[in-house]
């Protein structure tokens, strides 16, 4: 019976550690949608009576979240913004289940592919393994000519492997990281046509 319950309790405990982030989540959206609700209808009676209140109200909410969520980010992208939110993440935010996740997919949706690309030329290489070959970007090289490469997947480039390559398996091309990450969208149609012109060097 004791192992049964100390199951339930991990069980039970393990469910309110995972739906307490979600409940801060709607509470903090309840209370700005509700403060937003009560700004338009503010707006509606004493700029826009005239007009269908119902909408009104709606559209200078949607308007209010928006300027919120503005305001917000141009405040975290100064150096205060950003020593509350790395405090805020520190402190808070990590301890929260799934939160790492929940980021992580904000950021490359907010990013996208250009993300793999970086500032600079990113060389586009093919990997040779032992039965096939692959496509990578070439992320850094080490002094013995051996390279960090990342070899990105399908459907999203965004997921991938990091694997450290030896040069003699490595063969430079002239294909382009967005020729890539296009072809991978469509599942690797195109890449054919890649290949063969890495193949004959441009």
């Amino acid at each position: 019976m004791r192992p049964v319950i100390e199951t339930l309790r991990a069980t039970l405990i393990g469910g309110i550690l995972f739906l307490l982030p979600v409940g801060i989540v709607i509470v903090v959206l309840g209370k700005l949608v509700n403060g937003a609700s009560v700004v338009g209808r503010k707006v509606h009676e004493t700029v826009l009576p005239g007009l269908d209140a119902d909408a009104t109200a709606f559209a200078v909410a949607v308007l209010f979240l928006f300027l919120i969520a503005l305001a917000a980010g141009l405040f975290a992208r100064t150096q205060a913004g950003l020593r509350t939110f790395t405090l805020m993440e520190r402190l808070l935010l990590t301890r929260l289940p799934f939160y790492s996740v929940f980021r992580h997919a904000i950021g490359d949706f907010a990013e996208g592919a250009d993300s793999l690309i970086g500032t600079g030329e990113t060389r586009v290489v093919l990997v040779r393994l032992d039965d096939m070959q692959v496509i990578g970007f070439v992320v850094d090289t080490r002094e013995d000519g051996s390279c960090i490469v990342y070899l990105p997947g399908a459907p999203s480039a965004l997921s991938g492997s990091v694997a450290l390559i030896e040069p003699d398996r490595i063969t430079e091309t002239s294909i382009k990281p967005t020729e890539v990450i296009s072809g991978m969208r469509r599942l690797g149609q195109g890449l054919v046509a890649l290949n063969q012109r890495a193949r004959r060097g441009g």
